[in-house]
């Protein structure tokens, strides 16, 4: 008899499980499915025609070192098709600060300040006193104070993360705040971090990220199209799927499961298009879909989800412009000024081969600017598309003269991701809650499926880590 396993959720946590499983059980039907149109998550691309496409911010596949894995991404698009990023070259990205474009690193540079050195004596000092029966970590202040020291975590952290989530450093966990890269900084020339002892060195950052040593490079490649568009590497997953025979069910969702003997039996899959439903029995259930839906679905009582801490809304503007972005070949660059409501800015042509030759050749140069606006804000008044291109400007990165070729902006249906302590709580209360359950053919993998598994290296990982576990039976590599 045909095993039928079955994965919830498109993103790249659910395309993974669903290409490792035929993979690894090449025998099995497979099954994944997907609430929305396409596939790819916040790896999908906006398509405006002859405007070209525009990615949910930046965006690229990180080689993960996992042999199955960086074979599905090598070989997602043809050679040719493929643009790949090594050695320094996979991630170059800065920091807007104190009315300057940083674009040696994107970790904080205090070298400059008047008080460096009291920083650094305090920093060090705050090492010296640390020792190994500290209590566990129960915010993001704790966390940068036992890492930094109480004067570098006060005047340079919390004021970056009151700026981009409007919340105070101890109501956040410290897992929300790795979408910033805070936990380095640059205190020091380079020759002086060498005499480092290795934990402290842990916590200074290389003052140039172009001409860092050879060992100092990442080994990893970065992966994105030759084409601009993330969604075209999505698309070749897709491809890749359809070639391996897993069938994909677009627009619908799994809306309840049928638990028997410590197993999922069966789920009920809910049509949005039809508004039918459809019971479907299943040997594995892999759920990709992230925590907050797995409440429902398991019908977890006392935990009341009205409680949690509302995220900050979203907007993504997308502009093509006559002249290129004064960013020294940033791909990315991040906004810690007050006063903006921009947080990242993405030049595509200074990592996508294509970008560059749209606006050498007129069609103008591709940007994406991620913002983010408290909820209480009537957005029916608001150009948001102005409000960037004036940011753009007030940061000194558009030339004079510049003429806004094409404009878009996007309001997402969720907010930016936001981990507070309360919020942190919740998550893992529900997974608590399922891990009781102790169900033998269930799988949560994907964001937030573990505590520290939340941005996309820790995703491939937790996927990889998992499918490759399970004890199904006739498992064959192939």
């Amino acid at each position: 008899m045909i095993q039928h396993y079955v994965v919830a959720g498109g993103g790249i946590a659910g395309i993974l499980s669903a290409l490792l499983l035929r993979k690894y059980y090449p025998n099995s039907k497979i099954t994944l499915i997907e609430s929305n149109n396409k596939l790819g998550g916040l790896l999908r691309s906006f398509d405006y025609g002859e405007n070209g496409l525009f990615d949910y911010g930046t965006h690229y596949l990180m080689e993960s070192g996992i042999l199955d894995v960086d074979d599905l991404f090598e070989s997602v698009l043809p050679l040719h098709e493929r643009h790949i990023m090594s050695g320094y070259q996979t991630d170059i990205s800065g920091a807007y600060r104190n009315g300057k474009l940083q674009n040696n690193s994107p970790c904080i540079d205090i070298r400059s300040h008047p008080d460096c050195a009291a920083y650094i004596k305090d920093f060090i000092h705050n090492f010296q006193n640390l020792n190994s029966e500290n209590p566990p970590i129960k915010n993001a202040k704790e966390y940068y104070e036992r890492r930094y020291g109480k004067k570098i975590t006060a005047d340079f952290i919390a004021p970056i993360i009151l700026k981009i989530f409007k919340k105070s450093l101890e109501s956040m966990s410290y897992m929300g705040t790795r979408f910033f890269p805070l936990s380095r900084l640059i205190m020091m020339e380079n020759k002086d971090i060498n005499s480092l002892d290795p934990l402290v060195k842990n916590c200074v950052a290389h003052t140039d990220q172009r001409n860092t040593s050879f060992l100092k490079q990442t080994a990893s490649n970065a992966f994105y199209s030759q084409k601009r568009g993330i969604g075209l590497m999505i698309k070749g997953f897709v491809e890749m799927m359809h070639d391996q025979s897993i069938n994909i069910l677009y627009n619908n969702k799994v809306s309840s499961i049928e638990i028997k003997n410590a197993c999922v039996k069966s789920i009920l899959v809910t049509s949005k298009d039809k508004e039918d439903t459809v019971k479907i029995d299943i040997d594995l259930f892999v759920s990709a879909t992230g925590v907050i839906p797995l409440t429902s679905l398991f019908n977890i009582d006392g935990l009341d989800i009205r409680s949690l801490d509302m995220p900050m809304t979203t907007v993504l503007v997308h502009l093509n412009i006559s002249k290129p972005l004064q960013t020294k070949g940033l791909y990315y660059f991040y906004c810690y000024d007050e006063g903006y409501h921009s947080f990242r800015i993405t030049d595509y042509r200074n990592y996508c081969p294509q970008a560059q030759d749209d606006g050498d050749n007129g069609k103008g140069y591709p940007v994406t600017v991620e913002m983010v606006f408290e909820n209480n804000t009537k957005y029916t008044d608001i150009d948001f598309s102005n409000i960037a291109i004036n940011e753009l400007k007030k940061m000194g990165v558009v030339k004079e003269k510049t003429d806004i070729l094409f404009k878009k902006s996007e309001k997402l249906s969720y907010g930016f991701p936001l981990l507070t302590v309360q919020n942190d709580n919740v998550f893992a209360d529900v997974r608590s809650h399922i891990q009781s359950l102790k169900l033998k053919n269930f799988v949560s993998c994907g964001a937030l499926s573990e505590t520290d598994v939340y941005f996309q290296s820790d995703i491939i990982y937790d996927v990889h880590k998992k499918i490759s576990s399970l004890s199904l039976s006739k498992k064959q590599i192939v």
